[in-house]
């Protein structure tokens, strides 16, 4: 009798952590929308979060420090951060004669002056894609992001009219960025080689999946330990 209890038990403990191997887990989904402008007086559009890169109010901002802009999304405070420029290497601009949101301003980067960015707030082995679109200029000046060891042009696609979406923006990462324990997302811009010689940014979007244990198992597993414990007992 004693025998068989323990063989029982210890068959729960080893179903709970089988689970915990092979299925104890589920992704959990968050996507952030950023808008990159130049004044506040740009609203976005509902759902996105607004970056200025500038110290003041206006269309046009150039020969500025470095960014470092926190406010809140789904995923609670967190700071996007970009590396200044002087020599008008780096910049914001509003085009005011075009109404489409999100590409109708952004950040535009001159004369091969890679910056690189940063966005905060994430836990560490969150898988993040990137997807970025072109600013006020179109196609024909659509910059370039690195994120890890991929570097794509952040092209519009299929984009006809009213609010781009997802569907409309360019993944920058095939690989998803993995983050580490300094819970940041990291990467760069860079001007258009190929074509111009500046690169325009209009906005980018992250898509953040989340690694999460199974309660139920977490559960269970305890459960299991439990019951081990009161049935050696009562076998002394």
């Amino acid at each position: 009798m004693k025998n068989i209890i323990h063989k029982s038990a210890g068959k729960l403990i080893m179903g709970a952590t089988l689970m915990l191997t092979l299925g104890g887990s589920f992704a959990s989904a968050e996507t952030i929308f950023l808008d990159f402008t130049t004044t506040s007086s740009n609203p976005p559009p509902a759902g996105w979060q607004a970056v200025w890169y500038q110290y003041g109010e206006g269309n046009i901002a150039f020969n500025q420090g470095d960014l470092a802009q926190t406010f809140t999304t789904v995923l609670g405070s967190q700071t996007f951060t970009l590396q200044g420029g002087s020599g008008n290497a780096v910049g914001a601009y509003l085009n005011t004669s075009n109404a489409i949101p999100i590409m109708r301003d952004g950040f535009y980067f001159n004369m091969d002056a890679s910056r690189s960015f940063s966005l905060s707030g994430f836990n560490e082995g969150d898988q993040i894609s990137v997807y970025a679109i072109s600013g006020w200029k179109g196609n024909a000046n659509a910059g370039v992001v690195t994120i890890g060891s991929e570097t794509t042009q952040a092209l519009s696609v299929n984009f006809t009219s009213g609010t781009p979406t997802i569907d409309n923006f360019t993944l920058i990462n095939s690989t998803p960025f993995v983050v580490g324990v300094d819970g940041l997302l990291t990467g760069s811009f860079n001007w258009d080689t190929v074509i111009s010689g500046e690169g325009d940014i209009g906005g980018m979007i992250f898509v953040v999946t989340s690694i999460i244990p199974e309660p139920s198992a977490w559960l269970l597993l305890a459960g299991g330990v439990s019951l081990l414990a009161v049935l050696r007992r009562r076998c002394r």
